[in-house]
């Protein structure tokens, strides 16, 4: 995959994280953070997760939608 191929990983920042349930049972999780490659910042990402309560077990959350959102810039080339 894209993410694996590239050695990127994904640091969340856990003080801008949102979630919002209404009242029919859906919830919206919302990520936000940085992209690292070998230990460099190359950018940004925002991620959000719609989850529906199962309504065959109690405590469950099928996931509805998935979005991701990366916004990254290649790293300079090394010096000469």
């Amino acid at each position: 995959s894209y993410v694996s191929n590239r050695d990127l990983r994904f640091y969340p920042n856990p003080q801008s994280n949102k979630v919002e349930e209404s009242k029919h049972g859906l919830v919206l999780i919302q990520v936000h953070g940085t992209i690292h490659q070998r230990n460099t910042c190359t950018g940004i990402f925002d991620q959000s997760f719609g989850l529906v309560r199962d309504p065959n077990h109690c405590n469950n959350y099928l996931i509805k939608f998935c979005f991701l959102n990366m916004q990254t810039q290649e790293p300079p080339p090394p010096p000469p």
